[in-house]
């Protein structure tokens, strides 16, 4: 699967921000601007480490991901690499496409050179920002090709940890499982989240529905029963009550969450068209709102 495996390689440069990926010059603006923001004080550096951690882990989990899937021992069974195949054009061409906007889409955004980042050029006006985001002299300029060179090193110590530990020795990353077997489980089944919440939440409504319903069929139909052996009037109530207000409640409900999942559900059309669309969208919104209440 060749037209794939580039595509997601290149994807992969992209999100890790190896140069000159669209990844890398947005990852060194956002690196540059938390180092340089004076008024956050040490905070600043604080939060430049994060995000350089965030980058390096970033870059070691994608290419772990391209190692695992498409290099070292296969893991797919002989039966199912026969019907391993590449995707149709009307799936790879559009991928192919957005794999070549990572390659060269960064370069309406490049550092350093003044002018020559015409996005923030772009937006400069309507954020009220008419200097260069990279003005301050010679020692702002070496300030961020320093940065911008640690950044780039991360990055690609991430890749090479990666490429480290799941092709050139796997055993390494086997026996880290096996010595921290507490912490690969907890990572494994992420954080427990799910379990969590299901014994919090899910557990405790849906004993609390039982028990409704319990009481429901034992305590107020033996009453509503009894009451209606004696007066006829009783019972018709009764059935009014239970045709029209419990079960139209729970046909009610039944009926908001079906359409609010057929509602939901569409925006979810699987098309890059209408994902765009809704994107662009957003933009112009906020946009406006900016201008109109600024």
């Amino acid at each position: 699967m060749p037209r794939t495996y580039w595509t997601f390689l290149f994807a992969t440069l992209a999100i890790a921000g190896i140069p000159p990926f669209a990844g890398f010059f947005s990852k060194d603006e956002i690196l540059f601007k938390a180092f340089t923001a004076e008024q956050l004080g040490n905070l600043r550096f604080i939060l430049w480490g994060i995000g350089a951690t965030s980058a390096f882990m970033t870059s070691f989990y994608m290419f772990r991901l391209v190692n695992m899937v498409f290099r070292g021992t296969s893991r797919v069974s002989r039966e199912a690499m026969h019907h391993l195949h590449e995707s149709p054009s009307n799936i790879t061409i559009p991928l192919a496409i957005l794999g070549g906007f990572s390659l060269v889409g960064g370069f309406i955004g490049i550092p350093l050179i003044p002018g020559a980042n015409l996005f923030h050029n772009f937006l400069s006006p309507i954020f009220g920002e008419h200097h260069s985001p990279h003005s301050g002299g010679h020692e702002k300029f070496g300030l961020e090709v320093t940065l911008m060179v640690v950044s780039v090193l991360v990055a690609i110590g991430g890749m090479l940890l990666a490429k480290k530990l799941y092709i050139i020795s796997p055993h390494i990353a086997e026996n880290f499982k096996n010595k921290y077997s507490s912490v690969y489980k907890l990572l494994l089944n992420k954080y427990y989240v799910d379990e969590i919440y299901e014994k919090i939440i899910i557990n405790p409504c849906k004993n609390f529905s039982r028990r409704l319903w319990k009481w429901d069929e034992k305590g107020v139909d033996g009453v509503v029963n009894g009451v209606a052996g004696f007066t006829l009037g009783s019972s018709f109530l009764s059935s009014l009550w239970d045709e029209y207000v419990v079960d139209g409640a729970v046909n009610g409900i039944g009926y908001i969450v079906k359409a609010s999942s057929r509602a939901g559900k569409k925006l979810q059309s699987g098309f890059v068209t209408t994902y765009a669309f809704i994107m662009l969208s957003g933009i112009f919104i906020f946009v406006s709102l900016y201008l109109i209440f600024r």
